[in-house]
């Protein structure tokens, strides 16, 4: 068993055996996500893939010879989000809140943890989750609650149809960052439903250098900006109003 954090060296050859036991040899399923980098299994397990491509201009039409893997293993982590939702309920009901940290710090966790808390119980909410990489849904979180889980939809596409027909009282989203998602975003802020979602950042100020991100906070959408850290078996949150 590696550490955390640990690589383990292996050829090429075990890379590709690897990659097609992970896939239930049916790598060409995949293939699409693969060209973007990854590759999502049933239970949320995400592979990083690396390798040569194949390309015509900026687009990956194929990737081969595959030199490293990135696995990560969901794990089923609650009781975490509290201070997280301290944040964002208020005696008016839950406003939007951008949360950020750089890779590897948690956010998917917390993501996953807020809305399994907040659709559950006797004050449920409607939370529609746009689970587009596979990373957010876990069947033992999920199963038993009022969530409404989108799997592989585009964000931007996801995040309409919570708003337009799904009635949803929040929306969970992870990674945003692109100009359709932020379009939709600012279509679904104006519907008034919140939205709970996450990005890459080690600062705000990292966050404000992102085009489509200091769009989306130049247009007021975001009424906090939460920067997450593991503490122990925790978070610790810096928390930033605009």
């Amino acid at each position: 068993m590696l550490p955390t954090g640990a690589a383990a060296v292996c050829t090429e050859r075990e890379l590709g055996e690897t990659l097609g036991r992970l896939c239930e040899d049916s790598v060409h399923t995949y293939s699409e996500t693969i060209k973007e980098g990854y590759a999502t299994l049933s239970g949320g397990y995400r592979i990083g893939v690396c390798g040569s491509a194949q390309s015509d201009g900026e687009k990956v039409k194929s990737v081969y010879s595959i030199s490293s893997l990135c696995i990560r293993i969901p794990h089923a982590v609650t009781g975490v989000c509290g201070e997280l939702l301290d944040e964002i309920k208020t005696s008016d009901g839950l406003i939007s809140a951008l949360i950020y940290s750089p890779p590897g710090e948690g956010k998917t966790t917390l993501l996953r943890d807020a809305a399994h808390k907040l659709s559950h119980g006797e004050e449920a909410l409607r939370v529609c989750v746009i689970d587009t990489r596979g990373e957010i849904y876990l069947r033992e979180l999920f199963s038993d609650g009022i969530a409404d889980v989108m799997h592989g939809y585009p964000r931007a596409k996801g995040m309409e149809i919570a708003a337009r027909t799904m009635s949803a009282q929040l929306i969970v989203c992870d990674e945003i960052g692109t100009a359709a998602e932020a379009d939709a975003i600012i279509s679904v802020a104006n519907t008034g439903v919140p939205l709970l979602a996450s990005a890459h950042g080690s600062s705000l100020s990292d966050i404000m250098r992102r085009p489509q991100l200091k769009r989306l906070a130049d247009a007021g959408i975001f009424e906090k900006y939460i920067g997450i850290r593991r503490l122990g078996s925790g978070f610790s949150l810096s928390v930033d109003t605009l």
